[in-house]
Protein backbone atom coordinates (compact mmCIF):
# COMPACT_ATOMS: atom_id res chain seq x y z
CA UNK A 1 0.00 0.00 0.00
CA UNK A 2 2.84 2.57 0.69
CA UNK A 3 4.73 1.65 -2.26
CA UNK A 4 1.90 2.08 -4.35
CA UNK A 5 0.93 5.47 -2.48
CA UNK A 6 4.47 6.88 -3.05
CA UNK A 7 4.01 5.12 -6.86
CA UNK A 8 1.39 7.43 -7.45
CA UNK A 9 3.61 10.49 -5.90
CA UNK A 10 6.32 10.11 -8.26
CA UNK A 11 4.09 10.04 -11.05
CA UNK A 12 1.80 13.05 -10.21
CA UNK A 13 5.59 14.98 -8.75
CA UNK A 14 6.61 16.19 -12.21
CA UNK A 15 3.09 16.88 -13.81
CA UNK A 16 1.45 19.76 -15.45
CA UNK A 17 -0.14 21.79 -12.68
CA UNK A 18 -3.84 21.37 -12.81
CA UNK A 19 -5.78 24.72 -13.36
CA UNK A 20 -7.62 24.39 -10.67
CA UNK A 21 -4.71 24.92 -8.78
CA UNK A 22 -3.50 27.85 -11.30
CA UNK A 23 -3.70 31.27 -9.18
CA UNK A 24 -3.64 34.91 -10.90
CA UNK A 25 -0.60 36.63 -11.65
CA UNK A 26 -0.07 39.59 -10.21
CA UNK A 27 -1.20 42.19 -13.02
CA UNK A 28 -0.65 45.54 -13.03
CA UNK A 29 -3.76 47.47 -13.36
CA UNK A 30 -2.60 50.95 -14.70
CA UNK A 31 -3.03 49.95 -18.49
CA UNK A 32 -6.61 49.31 -17.69
CA UNK A 33 -7.46 52.78 -16.34
CA UNK A 34 -7.17 54.33 -19.52
CA UNK A 35 -9.88 52.52 -20.94
CA UNK A 36 -13.27 53.12 -21.19
CA UNK A 37 -16.56 51.19 -19.88
CA UNK A 38 -16.95 49.52 -23.86
CA UNK A 39 -13.12 48.39 -24.15
CA UNK A 40 -13.01 47.43 -20.42
CA UNK A 41 -16.00 44.68 -21.23
CA UNK A 42 -14.59 43.79 -24.59
CA UNK A 43 -11.28 43.12 -23.20
CA UNK A 44 -12.89 40.83 -19.74
CA UNK A 45 -14.70 39.50 -22.78
CA UNK A 46 -11.69 38.17 -24.78
CA UNK A 47 -10.33 36.52 -21.48
CA UNK A 48 -12.96 35.24 -20.86
CA UNK A 49 -13.45 33.52 -24.55
CA UNK A 50 -9.45 32.53 -24.30
CA UNK A 51 -9.58 30.74 -20.68
CA UNK A 52 -12.12 27.68 -21.35
CA UNK A 53 -9.64 26.61 -24.52
CA UNK A 54 -6.40 27.05 -22.60
CA UNK A 55 -7.19 25.25 -18.98
CA UNK A 56 -8.79 22.50 -21.48
CA UNK A 57 -5.05 22.54 -23.14
CA UNK A 58 -3.61 22.41 -19.30
CA UNK A 59 -5.56 19.44 -18.47
CA UNK A 60 -4.45 17.52 -21.38
CA UNK A 61 -0.96 18.21 -20.61
CA UNK A 62 -1.82 17.06 -17.11
CA UNK A 63 -3.12 13.89 -18.36
CA UNK A 64 -0.07 13.60 -21.18
CA UNK A 65 2.32 14.11 -18.19
CA UNK A 66 0.72 11.25 -15.95
CA UNK A 67 0.84 9.25 -18.94
CA UNK A 68 4.44 9.67 -20.18
CA UNK A 69 5.58 9.61 -16.25
CA UNK A 70 4.41 5.70 -16.49
CA UNK A 71 5.17 4.62 -19.70
CA UNK A 72 8.82 6.62 -20.40
CA UNK A 73 9.40 8.09 -16.47
CA UNK A 74 9.04 11.55 -17.45
CA UNK A 75 6.67 14.31 -18.33
CA UNK A 76 6.16 15.70 -21.40
CA UNK A 77 3.74 18.55 -21.97
CA UNK A 78 6.44 21.34 -21.08
CA UNK A 79 9.09 19.83 -23.96
CA UNK A 80 5.66 19.71 -26.17
CA UNK A 81 4.25 23.10 -25.52
CA UNK A 82 1.25 21.85 -24.32
CA UNK A 83 1.85 23.12 -20.73
CA UNK A 84 0.11 27.01 -20.61
CA UNK A 85 0.14 27.15 -16.88
CA UNK A 86 1.96 30.73 -17.40
CA UNK A 87 -0.70 31.60 -19.90
CA UNK A 88 -3.65 30.77 -17.52
CA UNK A 89 -1.88 32.77 -14.40
CA UNK A 90 -1.69 35.87 -16.54
CA UNK A 91 -4.88 35.82 -17.97
CA UNK A 92 -6.45 35.32 -14.73
CA UNK A 93 -4.78 37.92 -13.49
CA UNK A 94 -5.57 40.32 -16.42
CA UNK A 95 -9.31 39.34 -16.04
CA UNK A 96 -9.28 40.22 -12.44
CA UNK A 97 -7.14 43.71 -12.84
CA UNK A 98 -10.11 44.63 -15.92
CA UNK A 99 -12.75 43.28 -13.18
CA UNK A 100 -11.51 45.73 -10.65
CA UNK A 101 -11.42 48.86 -13.36
CA UNK A 102 -14.92 47.57 -14.31
CA UNK A 103 -16.10 47.86 -10.65
CA UNK A 104 -13.83 51.11 -10.02
CA UNK A 105 -15.34 53.17 -12.95
CA UNK A 106 -18.99 51.62 -12.31
CA UNK A 107 -19.19 50.40 -15.58
CA UNK A 108 -22.60 48.05 -15.30
CA UNK A 109 -23.68 48.64 -18.76
CA UNK A 110 -21.34 47.32 -21.17
CA UNK A 111 -22.10 50.04 -23.75
CA UNK A 112 -21.67 53.25 -21.44
CA UNK A 113 -18.44 54.85 -22.44
CA UNK A 114 -17.42 56.36 -19.40
CA UNK A 115 -13.77 57.91 -19.39
CA UNK A 116 -11.42 57.64 -16.91
CA UNK A 117 -11.92 60.31 -13.97
CA UNK A 118 -8.33 60.35 -11.43
CA UNK A 119 -10.05 60.91 -8.19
Amino acid sequence: MRLLFLEALIVLAGCAASPDDIKPAVTNPTPYQAYDCRQLHAEAARLEAALPGEVSQQEDARTYDIISNLTIGFPVSGILGEDVEDQIAADRGKLGAVRQAIRTRGCDDPNAARPYVPN
